[in-house]
């Protein structure tokens, strides 16, 4: 939930959860059993623009995690039918032709891309490099043994927040635009629902 922030940190420490291992943990953000996160973000009071960033920061967080991310039809565009039960749960192709679905699905391509490219999102490896429970935001490593890394800064929160973290040494640069960071800090402003998504440049 949106609102507690303590719970989702710990979403991203697998023995937390009692997992053996990050492979070992599936992640999803919608199921059949489930409401579909569009309406949980509506019901929360988030709409329009503000909903659409939350999905997407929602993804973001999915595809960097530890564990296997598990994506239900539809979400990867936004699909927003309510669940029914014993029926079917048709999906609205037509939110591919709306702004706020074809932003979602490419950002969705954009991340699974870069998943596949980055081993180190399939490794057992994370580090929860700093995290303000007050400013809900948070900054996790992740790397494998042969020297690939991933770094995610997130703000969680309802209004700009500045970051302060530590950052491995080199330069790296976001995948969704061309800013760059190097260590050994990382210090940025980022926007309500915003996310980096950092490799090596």
């Amino acid at each position: 939930k949106w609102s507690d922030f303590e719970t989702l940190s710990r979403f991203l420490d697998p023995a937390h959860e009692e997992f053996a291992a990050a492979s070992h943990m599936v992640n999803y953000l919608e199921s059949h059993d489930e409401e579909r996160l569009v309406s949980e973000l509506r019901a929360a009071g988030a709409t329009g623009m503000a909903a659409r960033q939350r999905m997407a920061l929602a993804a973001t967080v999915l595809l960097t995690a530890p564990g296997v991310p598990m994506l239900y039809m539809g979400q990867e565009f936004g699909e927003d039918t309510h669940r029914a039960v014993n029926e079917r749960n048709p999906l609205r192709w037509d939110l591919l032709s709306t702004e706020g679905g074809k932003a979602l699905l490419e950002h969705y391509r954009t991340l699974i891309a870069f998943r596949h490219a980055h081993p180190a999102l399939r490794s057992e490896h994370v580090k929860l490099e700093a995290v303000s429970n007050d400013g809900k935001w948070a900054v996790y490593h992740r790397w494998d043994d042969g020297g690939d890394g991933v770094v995610v800064a997130a703000n969680f929160g309802d209004g700009p927040r500045t970051i302060d973290s530590p950052l491995p040494a080199g330069t790296w640069k976001n995948v969704t635009d061309d800013r760059t960071f190097t260590g050994p800090r990382l210090s940025a402003e980022l926007q309500p629902s915003e996310a980096l998504v950092l490799s090596k440049a």
